[in-house]
């Protein structure tokens, strides 16, 4: 067993003089060596404690992009029905308008057919009245 930074490793098969030497002088730290320094060990530490946040965070955003498409196309739904009830409600409109203007001209031609009516009322009223007045006087 040796020691790798605080881990200990088993050493492998091949190379068992190289290992042997690292044994030997275990305070071998250099380029050509294979043991790394502590401020190495670090530095590889820190890059994936920061790997790990950076695929935490890209999680997140994904997750959020995911519900935001979501909404999105909700909103598109809900959209098209929005745009189907207006359609709706404009024919519907434009039938009370055209339905309108069809009361409008009936009431039109009325007025012009009895307008003459409208004046001679209160006469024709009278008239009746004095009828059916003297219709009583003879039947009492």
């Amino acid at each position: 067993m040796l020691r790798w930074g605080c881990e200990e490793v088993v050493a492998p098969r091949k190379g068992e003089a190289l290992w042997k030497a690292l044994r030997e002088n275990p305070g071998a730290t250099g380029r050509r060596g294979l043991l790394l320094d502590p401020r190495e060990i670090n530095r590889v530490v820190n890059a994936v404690r920061e790997y790990r946040d950076l695929l935490e965070k890209t999680s997140l955003v994904v997750d959020r992009l995911q519900e935001t498409r979501a909404e999105w196309d909700r909103a598109l739904a809900e959209r098209d029905l929005l745009r189907e009830e207006s359609g709706r409600l404009s024919a519907g409109i434009a039938g009370f308008k055209e339905d309108f203007q069809i009361l409008h001209i009936r009431e039109a031609r009325w007025a012009n057919a009895v307008g003459g009516l409208n004046l001679e009322l209160p006469f024709l009223v009278d008239e009746l009245w004095t009828v059916l007045g003297r219709h009583r006087n003879r039947g009492a």
